[in-house]
This record gives C-alpha cells, sequence and structure tokens, in this order.
C-alpha cells in the first residue's frame, strides 16, 4: 500500500465514523456543574455515557431536565442525536431546616401502646436524617433522605411488620415534620417540631427556668383516677425541659425533650407496663391562670396485676402549668393568707374541706376539725401532707403541686384501691352571707339521658362541689352535666365554701329518673 492510498483510507474511515456522532448539549441551571464536561462533544450515537451532577454552595441538586427526566444526579444515558441534557440546582432548603425534631405518632381511633409512641430524628444539611420511634419499650432506628420538596420514600423496618412515610415542611423555617407509621393494619399519625435553641447564640430566655404542673385525673367516679397527677420541671437555656412527677395513681413519670421556638413540646411516657402510655403535646401559653396547657391520651389497659384501677381505661386528660419561684426569705410560696384544703372523691362518702392559715415562713395553722398536717417544699413547689376526715379509720396521706400563678395548688390521695383529688385554693377575705343556688335543665329523666346545672353563689368562693346522690361528685365547676345509670329518686346537691362560710352553704333539689320503656303487655 503506497502512502497516498493509505492517507485516502484514514479520511474515508473517520467519515464514516462520525457520520454516526452527534453534539451533546449540556445546560445548568442555578449554581453547580456537571463532570465530566461533555458540553459540546461529539459523542457516539448509541454509546452509554455517565456524567454527575454538583452542586455549588449553598445550593442542592434538583433534577435533570431535557431529553432524561430523573432526580438522580449521577445520569448514565445513551447518547442521541440532537440530545439536551439540564442539571437544575436550587437554593439548599435545609441549610435552616437541619437539627434535632421530637414527636409523638397516635393512632386517633384505637390508641395503645402497640400502635402510639414517640419519635426523634436528626435531618442534616443535605436533607439526610436519621432517628428512631419508641413503640412501647422498643427503641427502632431508622434513616432515609428527603428530596427538596420535603418528600421521602416510605421507610420500612426490616425485620418488623412496621413501615413509615415522613415529610418534611420547606415552606416555612418553623414547619416540622409529619407523617404515619403502620403495621399494615392500623395507621397512626406522626408529627414533630424542631427544639429551637442554642446556649450560645439563640438561648430560650422566654422559657427558661422551673415549672410547676398539674394533670387532672381523667375520673368522674371510681372507674379512673380522680385525683391530679403532678409534675416538677426544669427548662434550659438549651431549651431542653427535664421533668418528674407522679401521676394520680400514684406511679412515676421522668420525661426529657426539647422545646421548639414556640414553646411546644411532645410529652410521652411509658408507664411500668409496657402496655400503658400517656402522650400529646403542652405548649407555652401565658394565660390569666397557668403558663403552660395541653391536653393528652392517658391509656392504661386492663391488668390484673396493677394495685388500683385494674380495668383500664383510655381518656383524655388536661395539662396546666405554671412558672415557679422559689419564695424569698419570709415570702409565702402562694399568694394567699387564709387558704382551704378539700379532699374528695375514692372512698369518701363526701368531700372534706378543711381551713388553715398559711404563715411567711409557709408553715401552716390548721383552722379546721380533720388534724391538717400540710408542708410545702420551697425549691420546687411540691407538698404533702395528711388529713382525716369524718367516718375514716386511719388519716390519708396526699401529695401535689402548687400552681403560684392560679394560686392554688392539686394533688392525690391513695386508698387501697382507688385514687381521690386534693384542692388548695385560697379562702378570701369576708364577702358578706353566702348563699348557694343552682337551676336545672328538667328535673325528671330517663337513665342516661343528661341534666345539666348551673351554680349561682352571691359571693365568690373557695372551692364547690356537686354531690349527684349516687355517689358521683365534680368539684370546682360552675356548670355541670350528668346522667344517672338506674331509675329512683336523687337528691342532688350543691356547695359552696368561703371565708364566711368555712362549713359550706348548700342547695338541693330531687331528681326523678324513670324509665321511658312502657310496662311488658302480660
Amino acid at each position: 500500500m503506497n502512502l497516498r492510498f493509505a492517507s485516502l483510507l484514514v479520511v474515508l474511515l473517520t467519515v464514516y465514523f462520525r457520520s454516526d456522532a452527534a453534539i451533546l448539549t449540556v445546560r445548568t441551571n442555578g449554581v453547580g456543574t456537571v463532570t465530566p464536561d461533555l458540553n459540546g462533544q461529539d459523542l457516539l450515537i448509541g454509546k452509554i455515557y455517565t456524567i454527575t451532577a454538583k452542586p455549588g454552595k449553598g445550593y442542592v441538586f434538583s433534577n435533570w431536565t431535557g431529553s432524561v427526566l430523573t432526580a438522580i444526579p449521577k445520569l448514565s444515558f445513551i447518547m442521541q442525536e440532537n440530545m439536551i441534557l439540564e442539571a437544575n440546582f436550587v437554593s439548599n432548603p435545609f441549610t435552616a431546616r437541619a437539627g434535632k425534631y421530637q414527636g409523638v405518632f397516635l393512632n386517633s381511633t384505637n390508641a395503645s401502646a402497640a400502635n402510639s409512641g414517640f419519635v426523634s430524628l436528626n435531618v442534616n444539611n443535605r436533607g439526610g436524617y436519621s432517628g428512631y420511634i419508641l413503640l412501647s419499650t422498643n427503641k427502632l432506628p431508622f434513616t432515609g433522605k428527603f428530596d427538596i420538596s420535603g418528600a421521602t420514600t416510605p421507610v420500612f423496618r426490616a425485620n418488623t411488620a412496621l413501615g413509615m412515610r415522613l415529610a418534611l415542611d420547606v415552606s416555612t423555617n418553623d414547619g416540622g415534620v409529619s407523617g404515619f407509621v403502620t403495621n399494615g393494619l392500623l395507621v397512626s399519625q406522626l408529627s414533630a417540631l424542631r427544639g429551637g435553641f442554642l446556649t450560645s447564640t439563640n438561648p430560650a430566655t422566654n422559657f427558661m427556668g422551673k415549672y410547676t404542673l398539674v394533670i387532672p385525673g381523667p375520673g368522674t367516679n371510681n372507674a379512673a383516677p380522680m385525683g391530679a397527677g403532678y409534675a416538677t420541671a426544669v427548662v434550659s437555656k438549651k431549651g431542653k425541659l427535664n421533668l418528674k412527677g407522679s401521676l394520680a395513681d400514684g406511679r412515676a413519670i421522668n420525661l426529657s425533650v426539647s422545646m421548639d421556638r414556640n414553646g411546644e413540646w411532645p410529652f410521652f411516657v411509658t408507664l411500668t407496663n409496657p402496655r400503658e402510655l400517656l402522650l400529646g403535646w403542652v405548649a407555652q401559653a401565658d394565660l390569666p391562670f397557668s403558663d403552660l396547657s395541653g391536653t393528652l391520651l392517658w391509656v392504661a389497659r386492663a391488668e390484673t396485676n396493677r394495685a388500683v384501677y385494674r380495668s383500664g381505661f383510655t381518656n383524655l386528660v388536661n395539662v396546666i402549668g405554671s412558672r415557679y419561684v422559689v419564695p424569698a426569705r419570709q415570702e409565702r410560696i402562694l399568694d394567699i393568707t387564709n387558704g382551704v384544703l378539700t379532699v374528695s372523691g375514692a372512698n369518701l362518702i363526701s368531700p372534706t374541706t378543711n381551713l388553715f392559715e398559711l404563715k411567711s415562713n409557709n408553715s401552716i395553722v390548721d383552722a379546721g376539725v380533720s388534724h391538717l398536717g400540710l408542708s410545702f417544699n420551697k425549691n420546687n413547689g411540691v407538698f404533702k401532707g395528711k388529713i382525716q376526715p369524718a367516718g375514716v379509720t386511719l388519716p390519708l396521706t396526699f401529695q401535689g403541686a402548687v400552681l403560684q400563678k392560679a394560686r392554688a395548688g392539686a394533688g392525690y390521695f391513695l386508698t387501697t384501691n382507688l385514687s381521690g383529688a386534693v384542692f388548695i385554693t385560697d379562702l378570701g377575705p369576708p364577702q358578706g352571707p353566702l348563699a348557694v343556688s343552682f337551676t336545672a335543665s328538667a328535673t325528671n329523666g330517663a337513665p342516661a339521658e343528661p341534666i345539666t346545672f348551673n351554680a349561682t353563689f352571691s359571693a365568690p368562693v373557695a372551692t364547690s362541689f356537686w354531690d349527684f346522690g349516687d355517689g358521683t361528685f365534680v368539684t370546682n365547676a360552675p356548670t355541670a352535666t350528668h346522667s344517672w345509670a338506674a331509675e329512683g329518686d336523687y337528691i342532688v346537691t350543691l356547695t359552696g365554701f368561703n371565708f364566711t362560710a368555712p362549713a359550706g352553704a348548700s342547695a338541693s333539689t330531687t331528681i326523678q329518673i324513670v324509665s321511658t320503656n312502657p310496662p311488658p303487655i302480660r
């Protein structure tokens, strides 16, 4: 082959192969690069190439558009004629939303310790997350990644029947995480909020300090605790809340969580029995008589080994809290001088009240007839004591916590198998003679038919209670609704107490309950 013929062959071969090639167009939108740089290159049609989109500082990769549509940054493609690839980068939505999120998940129709619990996850500044859920006493980890819209693919727990899906709210910096947890049969809705404070740059100035909380029992009869649980809490500069206390059935509770920037935090406690739980949300709120409040679901399944309430119960309970300031020397723990302590519920035939004087050194002078002993812990706002109502063989031991903003306190006492309520209120100055009256929406009705009562007092009262004549009592309720299970004549009594009427003033009426069913035909 001579030199001229060889050169001609090379030219022909080059022309032949270039007829199967095309120019690739690669574009970028936003701040980022694509490697290797194949833009404007002649590439063989039908051949596979790979390029990778890399976001710049403060940006994340969104998706590929043009001839190929995908959200995967590393793209392998088969070259075609007129091919255009566009790499899209957007401002990083995760930078302002990275942090620790905590919350709860709850099945609203059939809540139990098997389908409701606590969730905690850490989100990094690239949208990746790792965390765990607490289901009963089981801590189950998970990992995943949010896309730029805040969505994520379902996460399934290996070796369990549990699945979950999460979504991060990227529309606002205060947004949280929502989603669900499912066991394949029941779906539990999930919500979590981000801890919002750092000691150095953004301390929890508006929330840090001591608090006392009261958790009134869910019972209006002896099917569930009638007493009030209580707790003390401390919020740090970082917005970390540490809480400990006791429920109205005598069991201890402990909790450690983070507040979000608005002062809201999840409440979750697994009780001594893994089939029981207490969960919900509590929020900071500057109200006339409280500084925080919330609603919790208390689930106690039937348990023969439990000392009290073996049949179990599922009830919503309220949380009321107040900031607590340690009193100075010769300063009263509550801004009252003449107080009244009331015990009710459990095995008591009727509520018992006992007057006392609160001295400036926080000791008391018993001014009643029920042998009241009462002491306060100035460091945390907890109180304890004993009282012996008429007809009770042994003194009742009680405990609770004060609410300084409400100028009151609440707690519980336990008998062999029941929980009763304890209230401390201000007796107040003399107000003139106390007259008590009330109206009823009806004076007769059928079994299970509700009747509503409205109280009227001629002067302010320190405490009051309704006696519905069937062993049911309701305390400090201006309006009360009650129904009776069986036929009969029931005497309803409303009693109020204040400084002028320390023994109480009462009003009564008779409610007749009869069946509306006609007698059987004989």
